[in-house]
């Protein structure tokens, strides 16, 4: 079946077939979200206070959570909504590390000059870096 929907000339829109494949992805993704956490799906129902058949339609796209649920799956997981919402390339890029999340917002407080001398900090790590796994 999905190599009909994929074949030029079918009779499915290319826009149909993207978003066929955009929801599969997130589907796998958000599924996968919870695997890693090695959480079966009742565990992150009780988590998340849904029933089990919720869950199940939230991870085949049956069905859309609310935003108060988006909230709690977010809690649950460990994760930020985009994250649950978007598929990667859709995704800004995020920060992982919390701690280095909440200096960066810190960072944010800093005057203008401070904040620059930051940036080519991190600039200059990063160059760093680059170099030193090109060199090996």
């Amino acid at each position: 079946m999905l190599i009909k929907l994929l074949l030029p000339g079918s009779d499915i829109g290319d826009h149909k077939v993207h978003t066929y494949i955009r929801t599969r992805n997130r589907n796998v993704h958000r599924a996968g979200l919870r695997k890693k956490r090695s959480l079966t799906q009742q565990q992150l129902c009780d988590l998340v206070g849904v029933h089990v058949t919720m869950l199940s339609s939230y991870e085949s796209e049956r069905s859309q959570p609310t935003l108060e649920v988006i909230r709690k799956l977010t809690l649950a997981l460990d994760v930020m909504a985009d994250e649950l919402v978007f598929d990667k390339t859709e995704r800004q890029p995020q920060m992982l590390d919390k701690e280095l999340l909440k200096n960066w917002e810190k960072i944010e407080e800093l005057p203008d000059d401070d904040k620059m001398a930051v940036k080519k900090i991190v600039s200059a790590l990063l160059i760093k870096h680059s170099v030193e796994l090109a060199v090996r």
